[in-house]
């Protein structure tokens, strides 16, 4: 039951980091183009 909860818990954070990464590369493609 632990095992599964932290493998679990692994799994979000895992999708979390790459939701954020997929953010900030978003920011950073946005910015360039806003930027004269």
């Amino acid at each position: 039951m632990q095992f599964k909860l932290t493998c679990n818990e692994g799994k979000l954070q895992l999708s979390i980091k790459i939701d954020v990464g997929i953010i900030l590369a978003l920011i950073a493609l946005a910015s360039q183009y806003l930027t004269p």
